[in-house]
């Protein structure tokens, strides 16, 4: 039998193949098989928020600020130009959501078990999700896109994480919260995230050390099965 070897990982594949049997990275040209047969190899959790009702909620913000404006200053101009606006905004943001979410797997990761992941941003405008949060069998990775096009990508080792924090959101309903991860070496990298509760249970079941002085834990069923 004829054997070629990966590109990527260096494992020798049957000719006939297209992917490679041991990373998933197409043995061909394509750019989308890697992506397509990585998603088959692992079963990650998408923690995310719905786009449609995110968009819901802008609507309902925007006529709220119409009415107030048009309240304030009884000018009909005016009154568009703040719709108009907020029409804008309840269009952007989502969008700008939902095509961070379906972002391909980057191909750092496409050979590492994806635990979960999600929408997340460590810096920039307040509603925007910039990036996205990969947790893996072995540690975080966090890839970041601008809308300039710029990437920015960062790796943590999950034998060099001490602990997780979690902070309070902050009281004007917005649905993210902060976290922090603090490393043995005393490095701590902060990131914004959905649903929380979630985030910190699922580090949780997976030995990761976790902080959150408002939020309680119980040990995970089969954990409490085996002691």
């Amino acid at each position: 039998m004829s054997l070629k070897p990966c590109f990527s990982c260096g494992f020798e594949n049957p000719v006939e193949h297209l992917f490679c049997e041991n990373c998933g990275v197409s043995l061909s040209d394509s750019i989308i098989a890697p992506v397509y047969i990585n998603t088959l190899k692992h079963d990650s959790q998408l923690i995310s928020l719905n786009v449609f009702y995110r968009r819901v909620w802008y609507w309902f913000l925007m006529i709220i600020a119409a009415s107030l404006t048009y309240w304030y200053f009884p000018d009909i101009n005016v009154t568009y130009w703040t719709a108009g606006v907020g029409l804008f905004i309840s269009f952007l943001v989502p969008y700008r959501y939902d095509s961070i979410i379906r972002q391909p797997i980057p191909t750092e990761i496409l050979s590492k078990n994806i635990i979960a992941y999600g929408p997340s941003y460590k810096r920039g405008c307040f509603f925007f999700s910039s990036g996205l949060i990969y947790f893996l069998d072995d540690g975080f990775f966090y890839k970041s896109y601008s809308i300039k096009g710029d990437t920015y990508f960062l790796f943590i080792e999950k034998s060099s994480i001490d602990f997780i924090t979690s902070h309070d959101r902050l009281p004007i309903g917005r649905s993210s919260s902060k976290m922090s991860v603090h490393t043995k070496s005393g490095a701590v990298h902060q990131f914004n995230l959905y649903q929380r509760e979630l985030w910190l249970l699922t580090f949780y079941q997976f030995g990761l050390k976790v902080f959150a002085g408002n939020m309680s834990f119980q040990m995970p069923k089969q954990a409490t099965e085996e002691s």
